[in-house]
């Protein structure tokens, strides 16, 4: 889809072709946070999880850096913006083509062949959150009752039920983490070139540097994020559960902070300020890779892919409303305070929902795990 949009410049609708190719574009895209989840609860192992996570969505921010930093290069020396395209996507081809050879099959991962009896209790006892697979009843909590299941003849581990109202519950608190998470990536990602173009920068090679010193930002943190988290847990002893919600509200608590100089400005921001607000506020993001993500990963190893593809979409759709909604807030009287406010305010609501309804229990999606 990236090299087909130079096409939209022989349309007599260019808009509407571009509109059409990007969305296109997000179709193919929307399997690359579900698979790189489910990829990662088969073949790293629970205690390196938020390292990994991090390392991975770390090199994406880089990829962000590379191409803010040298596509308005490189549209000068190709001769223009299609030139970019056509380049993209070659290196795209060649990096598929690529995996596509030479990386291992999905069934020699270490976890694909064992079933969710086998891998479930393994996962979350070194994961260290609650399972509901055990020989021994589980304790009661002050947030959920595990149900005992009968025990195989052979003696080995079972599932234990999941309680149908809580399960959905659980999933609910992660669509809306989620859900913030998006409203505040993709309304930065596309709306921070234009912000610092608001501000008085008009250069694009200026303009492209400072939007890409956030996501630098950002895959810097999210390596660091994963290192605390190992450290975390290797070093210092915490269970899982800790670990993930300790970074997560950093994730959370950090972004709604950062922002606030770009809120309580009347007069609008200095350059140097909005960069380093805008920096802060996705760096502290990024640690959201060691606590949420690979939280899912934790709470449903058989089932991170699915899991992430009901929260990615809901995280994507508040994205896309989001930046609708931003368009008509940036152009009204109170134009971007406004818009930071409601970003800060739906990280806050987001750290509210994780403390009380995330509380490292197992989630399941099959029907058959699941009692009323």
């Amino acid at each position: 889809m990236t090299g087909l949009n130079p096409l939209a410049g022989y349309s007599t609708n260019p808009l509407q072709i571009l509109v059409v190719m990007r969305a296109a574009l997000g179709l193919a895209q929307s399997v690359m946070m579900p698979s790189v989840s489910a990829t990662a609860a088969r073949w790293v192992p629970p205690a390196n999880r938020g390292k990994a996570i991090s390392t991975i969505y770390a090199a994406s921010s880089g990829g962000t850096v590379l191409g803010l930093m040298t596509t308005p290069l490189l549209a000068q020396l190709l001769g223009g913006w299609p030139a970019c395209f056509l380049l993209f996507a070659g290196l795209g081809i060649v990096w598929a083509v690529g995996c596509w050879m030479y990386l291992p099959t999905p069934s020699s991962a270490p976890y694909a062949s064992a079933s969710l009896k086998q891998i479930q209790p393994e996962a979350h006892a070194a994961a260290g959150l609650q399972q509901p697979n055990s020989r021994r009843k589980p304790a009661a909590s002050s947030q959920t009752q595990l149900l005992e299941a009968d025990l195989p003849a052979d003696g080995g581990a079972v599932i234990l039920p999941v309680n149908r109202s809580q399960n959905i519950v659980h999933i609910l608190a992660l669509c809306w983490v989620h859900s913030v998470i998006g409203w505040g990536f993709f309304i930065l990602q596309s709306w921070i070139p234009t912000y610092l173009n608001h501000l008085g920068m008009t250069d694009l090679k200026t303009v492209g540097l400072l939007s890409a010193l956030p996501w630098l930002g950002t895959a810097i943190a999210a390596v660091l994020a994963g290192r605390v988290a190992g450290h975390l847990r290797d070093q210092k002893g915490w269970t899982a559960l800790r670990v993930r919600t300790f970074c997560q509200d950093i994730a959370t608590l950090g972004p709604a902070v950062s922002l606030v100089p770009l809120i309580i400005s009347s007069q609008g921001s200095s350059v140097a300020t909005a960069v380093l607000c805008l920096t802060g506020t996705l760096s502290l993001q990024a640690f959201c890779y060691a606590g949420f993500h690979a939280y899912v990963q934790d709470v449903a190893p058989q089932d991170a892919g699915k899991l992430l593809g009901i929260t990615n979409t809901c995280g994507t759709m508040v994205g896309i409303v989001g930046n609708i909604v931003t368009g008509n807030i940036a152009a009204s009287q109170g134009g971007y305070p406004i818009v930071f406010a409601l970003i800060s305010g739906g990280y806050l609501s987001s750290f509210v929902v994780w403390r009380i309804w995330v509380n490292g229990h197992s989630i399941v999606l099959g029907k058959q795990q699941l009692v009323k």
